[in-house]
């Protein structure tokens, strides 16, 4: 069950915070499994927003649901870093990192992007200082069960792994899902991604959000600030940056359909689907 979903008021109270102040950050979510993304005419349209090696890169997905997250990430990082930096999407210019974290090129503005179960999140942030932060997104359908969890001794700590055992039997797909998503959204802020060594991003003993958390930890010379959010009953978001660089206040989630998503792309652009 969907514990949020999209709304105009959502949009429209995203785009008057964003206005209102210069020092900014928040979690944006679309809802990727949107029936409108299964009409053929709007699929094509909205894929013609997009540059042609990106609508390349999506049709290279062999399963649809695949291409509609990765239609719905591509349109949200434009949208995204438009709103957040002012300027025109024809004019934003992205760059990637040696590991293939995009960045904007505007200094004021940072975020991170993450394909879900159900949705797609942009974690955007926006300061005079140009600040790292990660995103991610985790399901407990990632639990494959107990009898897989001593595969998993080169990514959990000794801490972790006693934390995952030690929590109840019911709540531990949670626990997974939870514990993964930090260890992602801190490969996310740092660009390493899948060349990490997980095993070294340490969390030591954790509580489940009920239903969020923001916990700080010591990480590789980082004091890492984590927020953690349950979106439904399986899937959580994570962000995090470092403390004392950015603003510390709990970052505000807002929840975007795939039509008001369109809308966005689509006023810039000039055009109606």
């Amino acid at each position: 069950m969907i514990l949020s979903i999209g709304s105009t008021k959502n949009m429209q109270q995203l785009l008057q915070e964003l206005h209102s102040t210069v020092d900014w950050h928040g979690i944006i979510l679309v809802n990727c499994q949107c029936s409108l993304l299964y009409d053929d005419f709007v699929f094509e349209e909205a894929m013609r927003l997009l540059p042609l090696d990106q609508q390349a890169q999506i049709l290279h997905k062999k399963l649809f649901p695949d291409r509609c997250r990765a239609l719905c990430n591509k349109l949200l990082q434009v949208v995204g870093c438009s709103i957040a930096s002012g300027i025109h999407p024809n004019r934003l210019k992205f760059s990637q990192g040696q590991y293939g974290k995009p960045d904007v090129e505007d200094q004021n503005v940072t975020f991170s992007m993450s394909n879900g179960e159900n949705f797609v999140g942009q974690y955007l942030h926006r300061s005079n200082t140009s600040v790292e932060v990660g995103l991610d997104l985790s399901s407990t359908n990632d639990y494959v069960g107990d009898e897989e969890l001593l595969y998993f001794k080169d990514v959990f700590s000794d801490q972790e792994l006693e934390c995952l055992l030690k929590c109840d039997h019911s709540q531990r797909h949670a626990m997974f899902a939870y514990l993964w998503s930090l260890k992602e959204c801190y490969t996310k802020f740092t660009g390493l991604g899948l060349n990490s060594d997980l095993i070294n991003i340490n969390l030591r003993k954790l509580n489940l959000p009920q239903p969020s958390l923001s916990i700080i930890r010591s990480i590789k010379g980082h004091i890492m600030l984590f927020y953690s959010k349950w979106i439904t009953e399986t899937e959580i978001v994570t962000v995090c940056h470092e403390e004392g660089v950015s603003k510390c206040d709990i970052p505000k989630t807002y929840y975007l359909t795939f039509s008001e998503l369109l809308s966005l792309i689509q006023v810039s652009h000039g055009q109606k689907i």
